[in-house]
């Protein structure tokens, strides 16, 4: 029979659990695991930025990482307290841009210093809805505007398309929709160049039929005096 101190994992689970794990796995980047309120996917929440800090991605790309908890929802109280992590990495897409700017904006910040954002926009108010995360204890942001006091979606939130799909874009998802009324200014990646619209297929230029003329008949032959030359 094995003996239970020599199982691998077994004292980091029980290190875990004496730090307030509800199953088992140890603190990460994101906090303790498994204490989060269990939020549907289905509707919207209004939240408010908590936490936030500058990180660097293992590929060398800034971003601001953020953590959101739910303060209001008028359909299930049960739903505040409940928190999603976020993040934002800046690799020159212009929809990490918008992103950004969501974020300053919802504590009505403008600064395109990552540093001071991070600090900044603790306490910004926004509504999400969210989407699966690639860790079924955390969702994924899957879309953030700035809380204006509009009414929120309590249910109805249709899925995201899936990938691959032909119609709509399969971008966040592009995780983000900001109002047109309330279009940050003077933040990288705000501007946003209308799209052209795309050109009329080419259609097959098919050979115009001309009918051969027929070469006119040769003038009849005159008569008279044959001159030298002709």
């Amino acid at each position: 029979m094995a003996i239970l101190t020599n199982i691998p994992g077994l004292q980091d689970a029980l290190a875990a659990f004496a730090a307030g794990s509800v199953d088992g796995r140890p603190p990460d980047a994101n906090g303790v695991r498994g204490t989060f309120v269990e939020l549907p996917f289905d509707r919207e929440y209004r939240v408010e930025i908590v936490e936030a800090k500058t990180v660097v991605s293992q590929a060398g790309n800034d971003g601001i990482r953020f953590v959101v908890e739910v303060i209001d929802h008028p359909d299930n109280l049960g739903f505040v307290g409940g928190k999603v992590w976020g993040g934002v990495y800046f690799t020159g897409n212009s929809f990490q841009g918008l992103q950004y700017a969501t974020l300053c904006k919802s504590n009505n910040v403008i600064t395109d210093d990552t540093e001071v954002a991070a600090k900044a926009i603790v306490g910004g108010r926004m509504i999400v809805s969210l989407k699966e995360g690639n860790d079924p204890n955390y969702p994924d942001i899957r879309w953030m505007n700035i809380d204006l006091g509009q009414k929120i979606k309590k249910s109805g939130v249709k899925p995201p398309k899936p990938a691959g799909s032909s119609s709509g874009s399969g971008a966040l998802t592009a995780n983000v929709v900001i109002p047109a009324a309330v279009q940050p200014t003077g933040l990288p990646g705000q501007a946003q160049e209308a799209a052209a619209p795309a050109p009329a297929p080419a259609q097959e230029q098919l050979p115009v039929y001309v009918p051969e003329q027929a070469a006119p008949a040769p003038a009849p032959a005159q008569g008279g005096i044959k001159l030298p030359g002709q």
